[in-house]
């Protein structure tokens, strides 16, 4: 959905309950540590994918997307048991928006 709205000129905002990097969420959640390090420092998954690591709270073309486009991102270390449900920093961006916005 952000790709399709950055790809219509919209701007792009976002949120997330986790404040760790893509790449340390990759390694540490999906491949529970088991990852190399190549010589010229690129990250693989113990089955053989790279993981990216840009140091980015995810993947390229998300952040990419909400700068691009002068969105908000915000962040916030919730519990793990509600990760997916917890709407404290969604609130927070959408009532930085509405400000960004004046509305």
């Amino acid at each position: 959905e952000c790709l399709y709205m950055y790809g219509k000129g919209k701007m792009v905002n976002g949120y997330s309950n986790d404040t760790r990097l893509f790449a340390d969420r990759v390694v540490s959640d999906h491949y529970d540590g088991d990852v190399t390090t190549e010589n010229n420092g690129v990250l693989v998954g113990s089955d053989g994918i790279i993981i990216e690591n840009f140091d980015l709270f995810d993947n390229l073309m998300l952040p990419a997307a909400i700068e691009n486009t002068g969105g908000i991102f915000m962040s916030n270390d919730v519990a793990q048991d509600v990760r997916y449900t917890d709407l404290e920093c969604f609130e927070r961006v959408a009532q930085a928006l509405a400000l960004k916005l004046g509305v």
